[in-house]
């Protein structure tokens, strides 16, 4: 499966059937709204084949893939052809370039321009990971730098913060389980991040998501009996950190997971449980969008030397259970645009300041050298963010003993006020 941007649509080809491991041919399209069936000649019937949208050239790419009429999971042909879709008919463009097989990892990377397949698994009496990696630039296949490791059944995806291609874990073969690694490709160079995260798995679901500004991941398995998982994590800057999400999808393997950049959305599709054998044809979606600030800060003028607060008052739109974050800024004078960079300055505790990190913000001492404007930035846990109203204070007249802007008798009754209860 893969988002078809040209025409906003998200097209899926083939797959299995759980009953007698029959393989499908057939085109479906979901325009966001609904799925249809395409009437189109096309690939032959497939499962495990690799699909990407290639950006530049506005086609997807599939390839490869296996079917056969050996009972069981155990496929008998696997296949080396590469068809496009252009959005409405399939067209095999090569029939030579990576050897036949399946589960590969594929992904479209901007950087290099092309579509960049990694790994898969072949069966020739047991099953065989593979290391050897492949680029399609739209004419041939023209074979890359190996990965660091053989793997197969794991997902890619480009992740467009760091500019590199991110591929996690994955089946290394027969017996040998699974591979615990992340791997980055910096220019041609695959490297190995080093990072700790998710447990190791295969046929779990991946794709990037620009509103968290990461990749995000999705279950898989971890390979025994009742070993599929959904859990979702996201890996940003080198880190993977687990999300907690409302209404996530029962625990599965072997889904498909695109982003769909016309309604900003993460979009699960299908998967199965080895125990008990099921096959799955629900949908998924991790909808983004920033917080609501529902309770925006509000000038204020105050009487010298007092405590002046700010308060904003936000929910999350995303589904993300977790509590909100704040982080109070000041606007820096120096900068005349303040949509600028430096325009604005992260605030901390300390200094005239407390509670820089919280939905109440306050100003220890009403003076002029601590006046803003200031304003908050607000991110909900799947790290989508908002900006408040600027707000500020004004420190009254002396004379102005009640601070209501003015200077009258009201006054007059303050100070006694004060002075009668000793202040």
């Amino acid at each position: 499966m893969a988002h078809h941007a040209a025409n906003e649509t998200t097209v899926l080809f083939g797959g299995q059937l759980l009953a007698d491991y029959a393989e499908m041919n057939d085109t479906w399209t979901f325009d966001g709204a609904q799925w249809r069936q395409v009437n189109v000649a096309g690939p032959s019937r497939r499962a495990g084949a690799m699909m990407a949208y290639d950006a530049a050239r506005g086609r997807t790419v599939l390839f490869g893939g296996s079917a056969g009429t050996t009972v069981g999971p155990y496929y008998r042909d696997f296949y080396q052809d590469t068809w496009e879709w252009d959005g409405s008919t399939w067209q095999r463009v090569a029939t030579t370039g990576p050897t036949p097989r399946m589960g590969a990892a594929m992904a479209y990377d901007p950087v290099a321009g092309r579509v960049v397949l990694a790994g898969g698994l072949t069966y020739n009496g047991s099953w065989t990971a593979l290391s050897d990696c492949w680029e399609w630039n739209g004419s041939v296949w023209t074979q890359t730098a190996s990965l660091p490791a053989a793997t197969g059944n794991a997902p890619m995806a480009f992740d467009e913060t760091s500019q590199r291609l991110v591929l996690f874990s994955g089946s290394c073969g027969q017996y040998c389980g699974f591979n615990s690694q992340t791997f980055e490709r910096v220019g041609a160079a695959w490297m190995i991040s080093g990072a700790s995260g998710p447990i190791a798995r295969a046929n779990h679901m991946m794709a990037y998501s620009p509103e968290l500004g990461g990749t995000v991941l999705f279950g898989g398995t971890y390979g025994n009996p009742s070993g599929e998982m959904n859990d979702t994590w996201l890996y940003r800057e080198g880190t993977w950190r687990l999300m907690q999400t409302g209404g996530t999808p029962p625990r599965r393997e072997a889904g498909v997971m695109v982003h769909d950049a016309s309604r900003h959305r993460l979009m699960v599709f299908g998967g199965g449980l080895v125990s008990p054998a099921t096959l799955l044809q629900d949908q998924w979606e991790l909808a983004f969008g920033t917080p609501v600030i529902t309770v925006q800060p509000v000038d204020q003028a105050v009487a010298a030397d007092v405590p002046v607060a700010f308060v904003v008052t936000a929910t999350s739109t995303t589904g993300c259970a977790h509590a909100l974050t704040y982080r109070w800024q000041r606007r820096n004078q120096s900068v005349a645009d303040p949509d600028a960079p430096g325009a604005w300055i992260d605030l901390v505790d300390g200094g005239g300041y407390a509670n820089a990190n919280g939905a109440v913000f306050t100003v220890l001492r009403a003076a002029p050298g601590f006046t803003g404007p200031f304003r908050c930035a607000v991110t909900d846990p799947c790290g989508c963010s908002t900006y408040s109203t600027s707000a500020d204070f004004s420190v009254a007249c002396p004379a102005d003993f009640n601070a209501d802007g003015g200077v009258d008798f009201g006054d007059v009754q303050a100070f006694f006020d004060r002075w009668e209860n000793g202040c």
